[in-house]
């Protein structure tokens, strides 16, 4: 049979600005003297070209700024925070996280809102962190464009960036103020950073994780074949039906076909996205004929199949007997659903009997 859907995860551990390395074909960078509110940067890794944007070290720059941003261990996404946004985001990933802290921005969309949290903008990026040679690197155009940070760049290859230092503690006792005076809501400022800023916000970062994670895993597939065996695509569409990935959007998907054509599917998880598929043709190799696979693909079960074909068909059957010359498998497609029996001589299905 063919290859089974096998993705392997590699879990990402952000340490220290240690990230998992992934392979860019990025130019050398080593032209560049960086300088950081008018004091020449220097760290153990120096700015990198990355698809005709410079990077500099994530870490490195931001530690330089007094800026701290917190990793996520188990899920690599990282929380960046500044006095008016606090942004998640995760390396590799073109996909950002915007929460600005602002009074009115509030999940309550109703007419009369009150306020339940930070809502969040969902960026497509450009230019995202990337990691290379397991370090974690930002574009400068990140840096300036969401971070407040302002770059100079000079004749002699220099980059100026000044900025950070930031006092978060200020812009967000007057978001506090100003979300109290809104909503006439006695919050106390502990109620609004421990309940809003930090665990409304952190409770997106699994969501994030999941989405970032499914991204990876579409994209290194254009073609998959449809696994009926496990996962549950409907009756609208065939068993090792072979479909084209066209797009994708965290857990949903859009395919086409060739006999079902253009469908989009959301899926639950991640772990159900790796149960729907076949990674390569199940049929390569069999040398069997299409009314064959025809029947395989309706998972319909003829007198004269092998072993194999049936197994294909049905998966693998609940139970073996022998009896004499003859091999009993037996299926059962759920609670309160007749028992079949394949019965096979030498390998080859000769009757079938549900009881």
């Amino acid at each position: 049979m063919g290859k089974r859907l096998i993705w392997v995860l590699v879990l990402a551990f952000f340490l220290a600005g240690v990230a998992v390395p992934s392979a860019y074909a990025d130019d050398d960078a080593s032209g560049y003297q960086i300088y950081i509110n008018g004091e020449k940067f220097t760290y153990d890794y120096g700015p990198i070209v990355h698809k005709d944007a410079v990077y500099v070290p994530f870490y490195g720059v931001l530690g330089q700024m007094n800026i701290s941003p917190i990793a996520g261990k188990s899920t690599g996404v990282l929380r960046i925070e500044t006095p008016t946004h606090v942004y998640l985001t995760k390396p590799d990933s073109n996909v950002l996280y915007s929460f600005a802290l602002d009074a009115s921005n509030t999940k309550d969309k109703s007419e009369n809102p009150t306020f339940t949290g930070f809502d969040y903008e969902f960026i497509r990026l450009d230019y995202p962190l990337i990691v290379k040679d397991w370090v974690i690197y930002v574009p400068i155009h990140f840096l300036t464009n969401y971070m407040g940070i302002e770059a100079a760049w000079g004749e002699d290859n220099t980059i100026s960036l000044y900025g950070g230092n930031y006092d978060v503690t200020a812009g967000w006792e007057k978001v506090h103020q100003d979300i109290v005076a809104k909503y006439h809501k006695p919050y106390s400022y502990e109620q609004i950073k421990d309940y809003f800023l930090d665990k409304g916000i952190n409770e997106n970062v699994e969501e994030l994780s999941v989405f970032t994670e499914a991204e990876s895993l579409w994209s290194q597939y254009s073609t998959l074949w449809l696994d009926k065996l496990s996962y549950d695509w409907g009756d609208e569409h065939d068993h090792m039906q072979e479909v084209h990935l066209v797009g994708y959007s965290g857990l949903s998907a859009t395919f086409s076909s060739s006999s079902h054509g253009e469908f989009t599917h959301t899926f639950k998880s991640v772990y159900a996205m790796k149960s729907a598929f076949y990674a390569e043709d199940p049929f390569a190799g069999t040398g069997w004929s299409s009314e064959v696979i025809n029947l395989i693909k309706k998972q319909n079960i003829q007198v004269g199949m092998t072993e194999t074909m049936v197994v294909y068909a049905w998966g693998k059957p609940s139970s073996v007997n022998q009896y004499g010359g003859l091999t009993q498998w037996s299926y059962r497609k759920g609670n309160g659903l007749p028992y079949v029996y394949f019965y096979f001589q030498d390998g080859v299905l000769t009757s079938i009997q549900k009881v």
